[in-house]
């Protein structure tokens, strides 16, 4: 049986995450093949899951580690690397502090299998934290809290792909597509510009990755839950990288934010076809003022908390009778 989706699990060291991913995902039975792309900056992560490999368990894993992640840029080489080795017409991305949900990812390959104009299928990422019953737990054994709905999918079905990027930077929703499930080779070539622009901060990666995506082709929202997704791991290398920049406002004062923003923008007009008779310089504008009102709402929202609020109300709790609550709850059970 040909195998048509690959979680690739991307890492660098925080060793305990890794174990209990291994150990959760093998005690739920998630069958779906991982890749795993480690970019660690020492040997333990591989020795771990060496171990696991060789003992008898419900994981298909294949593991590489492709140079150690000392920038980001290596790490989006790393991306490009691994997307490349696996065989799979899907893709679907997680960190060591994600919980996948299997039968979730089947449905989604399900419906890229029957639907070929859409590029990626998504369904919202609900948010858990991590009550700790012990200090020494360190964030990694605990009491999960109930879900939180933090980031809703929405379909993004436009014919016009500027009318798709429009309607997902006006619709206020930007962190769901990273979380989709992609087709391999459309995730491929964004990462190829990603990796051509090598921007030095993440959250330009998610927004690049969002809207090049949605430059080549439609994405649906309709998916059940996919992952599950630890938000309070205290430790993430994006984090610390997003800490050195400092904030929107004051990273875009910088020659360097000018510098990517502008090789996005081109990329993205490259992508897309103008509507009606626009010349590429007059949709280079529009983008140019689609992705500024963004800009424009993260730096109020850095100094407004009444607009942040009014902006991103309370996410819904992931209903009680639901097939992804009752993974959770056996989550929570094992790790607790």
């Amino acid at each position: 049986m040909v195998n048509k989706t690959t979680v690739l699990l991307l890492l660098k060291d925080r060793t305990e995450f890794t174990k209990r991913w291994l150990h959760v995902h093998n005690d739920i039975n998630f069958n779906i093949p991982v890749h795993i792309a480690d970019g660690s900056l020492n040997d333990c992560n591989e020795r771990i899951i060496s171990d696991f490999i060789s003992r008898k368990n419900n994981l298909n894993i294949t593991y590489k580690h492709y140079g150690k992640d000392t920038n980001l840029n290596k790490f989006y080489s790393k991306i490009i690397n691994s997307i490349e080795d696996i065989d799979s017409k899907y893709v679907i991305l997680s960190c060591n502090d994600d919980f996948l949900i299997k039968e979730s990812i089947l449905e989604g390959s399900h419906f890229l299998d029957n639907n070929h104009e859409f590029v990626a299928t998504a369904g919202p990422v609900f948010d858990t934290t991590m009550c700790q019953t012990k200090t020494s737990h360190n964030q990694i054994r605990g009491i999960l809290s109930h879900p939180i709905n933090q980031y809703p999918a929405f379909d993004r079905i436009e014919e016009l792909a500027e009318s798709r990027i429009y309607n997902y930077l006006s619709g206020r929703k930007n962190s769901y597509i990273w979380s989709a499930l992609h087709r391999k080779n459309v995730l491929l070539e964004t990462s190829k510009v990603i990796h051509r622009i090598s921007p030095p901060d993440l959250r330009f990666q998610e927004h690049l990755n969002a809207l090049l995506t949605l430059a080549k082709g439609k994405v649906s929202g309709g998916m059940q839950c996919m992952t599950l997704h630890q938000s309070n791991t205290m430790e993430s290398e994006g984090a610390k990288i997003m800490n050195n920049l400092g904030t929107w406002y004051k990273w875009l004062q910088t020659n360097e934010w000018l510098e990517c923003y502008t090789k996005m923008v081109i990329e993205i007009v490259n992508l897309i076809e103008p509507k009606d008779k626009s010349t590429k310089k007059e949709l280079n504008r529009r983008i140019e003022f689609y992705y500024q009102a963004l800009i424009g709402q993260l730096i109020i929202r850095e100094f407004h908390q009444s607009y942040k609020e009014e902006l991103f109300v309370d996410g819904e709790q992931i209903p009680k009778n639901s097939h992804v609550y009752g993974i959770w709850d056996k989550i929570s059970k094992i790790i607790s």
